[in-house]
Parts: structure tokens; C-alpha cells; sequence
């Protein structure tokens, strides 16, 4: 078990080492309106943006009014209000020194009076929904007409110079729909991304009736968009239920004869996948009959180790019938799992007690209605594990455990399986382990952080700083080393904090300096 936990600390360190090599930059992909005025919004479309690590938005040398992360792909920016008329890049600036930059230029012309639209919303709708439109320069008697597609929007208003409502058409068929603005003037603006229509009513449960029942009684689900083909499946807790469509609002199922006196949750999965809840839990008042088929145990780890956690397979597994999951010797004596848990109806996760004593057990299943189900053949208890190397009769959370003898090393790798061989445990002296996959795993954290890692970090420092050193006024130079040093500052940081925490805690649960592979 010590070798299992160094082992997994050695991974993640490794992983965090590697995590802090790279620095995630956001990229600008496109943006709209590309002509637009001081105090206009313009939508970015990209990746990466997070708005904690940006420290402003630029126009040139203008700085943004306020900027608005939606999502890492989307966010909105707010053109200032003075500033004058030019091509300008778009740039995001990032605390770190670092920097993204769209390809295309955006034009600013304070005299334009063509509107522009930024975004609207909801983005999935159906005939006769209220979207609300917003943009900028928006006035009523300018605008001519507005189309999805090729469809009029026959109801639409201007509330402000930023803000239009406008109402899908009545019978408008479920697609996906362009929206445009025709100006009087000629001219034709178009909405960024596309409107989708979508006339299915979405799935709710309003209602649950009786929510206190007997095997006798029916119950009854109340909601809407009930179907079909938008229900998957429904459930009472885990036991999946045979269910009845009365019509869009209505459905109905009987309570199954097995489950057992007690309050159940009803979850209606949707077809896409969603998880709905009735509003109340069904209490059912009367016992239920044992299932006509048995619950069968197939398969289960031969050898294990206490505390461990084993999967038993099986088959009709289910959580509501189970009382117990326990594990019986020749004495006999009877240790329940410490906990258990049906993942699947053919499948039982289940924990070995701590205190169960060294020997041959055997799974056994007691069921609410007193039935056994037990396994056909034992299963071995061995405190050590049946992949340790040494003596198997010694606990191997032990503390006074001998230590793993010492790896010599050609290059990375650890000498092993080599020398005599024990005539006790027919093993070499030193065997290709998990100790030895231990000690290569520390001399390769070493040779990364030590030999690689630390010239590696002042070789980029010396080139960070020769590249700010002699930016000479160059603000896209000066930037790349500010960012370079506080990345690799950073990194170097967090890979150092990364070892002494993992040390920290191996040493708290009892390793020593001898038996780590932090040394």
C-alpha cells in the first residue's frame, strides 16, 4: 500500500510539472460589427477568454470602456467614447505581460448612422417568442423591414437606441434562421450567429398523485412535452420502472411488487439525457414480495487486501433490495462491508472492513426480503496484497516494515532483477517492483526539476531579459519578456511548491526520508 500511495504522488507531481510548462494565451478569431463609432459594443468570437486574467482590452492605444466575458468563446467589448476615426487592431492584454491580437483591423467612423447588432436573445425560440435584439444606433422609422431568412418579422419595436424586441413568426417552421435588418436607405445589416426555432415543448413535472401508495395503486406523473420519444426511461431511486403515455401532460406507472416498504424518488430521464425529479417522493406504505429471480455473484477479485475496494459482478444488483454485503469465514464469523454501493444492475462496489482478520472469505448478499445469495467459490484476504514481494504474513502498513533495499542506477534506469536469488522468497535480492518503478519514477522527478528544469529556467530569464533589455521603446518586445519572466517565474514556482507539498503529506502519513522517493 506505501509503494500504491508514493506511486500516485510521484504521478501527480509529475502531471503539475507538466501542467505549469504551458501558459494558455486567447485567441481572437473574428469579431463584429467590423465599422462601428465610440460607445458601440463589439462581440469577440474566439477561444481562452478568461476574465480574470485579462487586465484590459485595447483599441491601438485606446483602452476599452468596459469589456464583458460571456464564455470562454464569447465576450463584448465597449468602443470608448473619444476616440477618433481610424483603423485600429484589437488587442486583449493579459496580466501576465502577454498578449492576443486579431488578425483583421476594426474600422471607427463617428459619422456612421447605419445600426449595428451585436447579439440577441434567447438564441433558441419558437413561433410567437419575444427576442430581444441589442446593438447600437437603432431607430424606428430607419429601419425598412427585419427577416429570419427569408421571413418577415411582422410584430418588432425600438425600445432604445441599443435595444429592439422583435417577435418569432407565427408558424415558422424549426430551423435554423439568419436575421437581417433592411434599411431604408438600402443598406442591409446582419445579426451575428443564427436563430434556432424550435417548436417541441420541453419536458416538466409539475405534479406526482398519490405520493403516498400501496403495490395496488397507480400513479400518476402531470407535466408537459411528455413523449415517447423525449422519455428514455423513468426510475423509482435505481429501479427502473415500466411507465404508460396517457397523453402530453399525463403518464402513469404501477409500483413494482418487489420494492420493498419506504419513500422513493421519481427521475424521468429525457431522451437528451436530462434528469428530471417529481416534485414529492412516493412513500409506499405496504411490503413487497421477493423477486422471483435470484441475484447471482459471477466474478470477484481472488486475493485482495483489507481496506481495499472490490467490484463484484453479478447479475439483477439492485440497491433498494439489498440489505447487506458481507464476508464470511469457516469460524464462522460475519464482517459487513464497511460501505457498498450498486453502480450498475450487474455490478457492486463494495470496501473490506480494516479489522477483518488474514483468510479464505466468502461474499454473501442478504436482500430486505431475507434471502442469501452467496459467491460459489472463497475469496483470499491477504493484508499485503497479492502483487507484494516480501514475506506475506507481514502487515504491510506496519511501521516497523523493513525498507526497500537501495537501487544502484545505469543512467535513469534501476539495477534490478539482477544478483542472487532469495531461496525463501525465490525473488532477487532487489526485484523490478513497484520499488524499483518507485526509484525510477525519483530519479526522473529529479533529473526534470534539478538537471533539466532549473538551466532550463535561467537560460529563459537570461533571454526574457535581454529581450526587455533591449526592447528600445518596442512595446510588443517589451511585453514578450515581462510575460516570458513571469511565466517561467511562475512555473518554477509552482513545480518547487508541488515537491514539498507532496513531501509534506508522505511524511504526515508516515513515510521517512529512506522509504520517499523526495530525497
Amino acid at each position: 500500500m506505501k509503494q500504491f500511495i508514493t506511486f500516485v504522488f510521484s504521478v501527480f507531481f509529475l502531471l503539475s510539472f507538466a501542467f505549469v510548462a504551458q501558459a494558455v494565451t486567447p485567441t481572437i478569431i473574428n469579431f463584429s460589427p467590423t465599422v462601428a463609432r465610440g460607445d458601440d459594443f463589439i462581440r469577440l468570437t474566439g477561444s481562452n477568454f478568461v476574465a480574470k486574467d485579462i487586465a484590459g482590452v485595447y483599441f491601438g492605444t485606446y483602452k476599452a470602456s468596459s469589456f464583458n466575458v460571456e464564455s470562454a468563446d464569447v465576450m463584448f467589448v465597449r468602443v470608448p467614447t473619444k476616440i477618433a476615426d481610424a483603423k485600429y487592431d484589437i488587442e486583449i492584454r493579459l496580466r501576465d505581460g502577454s498578449f492576443a491580437e486579431s488578425s483583421s483591423t476594426l474600422t471607427i467612423n463617428n459619422s456612421i448612422t447605419t445600426p449595428s447588432v451585436t447579439s440577441f436573445s434567447p438564441t433558441v425560440a419558437k413561433s410567437d417568442d419575444l427576442i430581444k435584439v441589442t446593438g447600437a444606433r437603432f431607430v424606428q422609422k430607419d429601419i425598412e423591414s427585419i427577416y429570419l431568412l427569408n421571413s418577415v418579422v411582422d410584430y418588432w419595436f425600438v425600445e432604445s437606441s441599443t435595444t429592439l424586441y422583435m417577435k418569432v413568426p407565427l408558424k415558422m417552421s424549426d430551423g435554423k434562421y439568419s436575421l437581417r435588418f433592411n434599411m431604408k436607405d438600402g443598406s442591409v445589416v446582419r445579426a451575428p450567429g443564427l436563430l434556432t426555432v424550435d417548436s417541441t415543448t420541453p419536458i416538466t413535472i409539475n405534479s406526482i398523485a398519490p405520493y403516498s401508495a400501496n403495490h395496488t395503486q397507480v400513479i400518476t406523473l402531470g407535466g408537459t412535452g411528455f413523449s415517447t420519444s423525449g422519455i428514455a426511461d423513468i426510475f423509482m431511486n435505481t429501479r427502473k420502472i415500466n411507465w404508460n403515455l396517457i397523453n402530453n401532460n399525463l403518464l402513469n406507472f404501477s409500483i413494482p411488487d418487489s420494492l420493498p416498504k419506504g419513500t422513493y424518488s421519481v427521475r424521468v430521464v429525457t431522451s437528451s439525457g436530462q434528469n428530471l425529479y417529481a416534485p414529492l417522493k412516493v412513500n409506499i406504505t405496504d411490503d413487497g414480495k421477493a423477486p422471483d429471480k435470484p441475484m447471482t455473484i459471477t466474478s470477484f477479485p481472488g486475493v485482495t487486501a483489507t481496506g481495499d475496494v472490490i467490484n463484484i459482478d453479478g447479475d439483477l444488483f439492485e440497491q433498494d433490495l439489498i440489505k447487506a454485503v458481507s464476508f464470511s469465514n469457516t469460524v464462522p464469523e460475519v464482517f459487513q462491508a464497511e460501505w457498498w454501493d450498486v453502480s450498475n444492475p450487474k455490478a457492486i462496489t463494495a470496501k473490506i472492513p480494516e479489522n477483518m482478520p488474514l483468510g479464505d472469505y466468502t461474499i454473501i448478499i442478504d436482500t430486505v426480503y431475507n434471502q442469501k445469495y452467496s459467491a460459489t467459490s472463497p475469496m483470499k484476504v491477504d493484508s499485503v496484497g497479492k502483487n507484494a514481494n516480501t514475506d506475506p504474513t507481514n502487515n504491510s502498513n506496519d511501521p516497523s516494515d523493513p525498507k526497500p533495499s537501495a537501487f544502484t542506477f545505469s543512467g535513469l534506469v534501476p539495477n534490478c532483477n539482477k544478483g542472487d536469488i532469495d531461496p525463501t522468497t525465490k525473488l532477487y535480492e532487489t526485484p523490478c517492483g513497484i520499488d524499483a518503478l518507485v526509484a525510477l519514477v525519483n530519479k526522473v522527478i529529479n533529473f526534470l526539476l534539478v538537471v533539466v528544469g532549473t538551466p532550463l529556467a535561467a537560460i529563459i530569464f537570461a533571454y526574457a531579459g535581454f529581450l526587455y533589455l533591449t526592447s528600445g521603446g518596442n512595446a510588443e518586445k517589451a511585453n514578450k519578456g515581462k510575460g516570458l519572466i513571469l511565466k517561467v517565474l511562475f512555473g518554477y514556482v509552482i513545480a518547487l511548491s508541488a515537491w514539498l507539498i507532496i513531501k509534506t503529506i508522505l511524511w504526515a502519513v508516515g513515510f521517512d526520508d529512506a522509504w520517499s522517493f523526495l530525497v
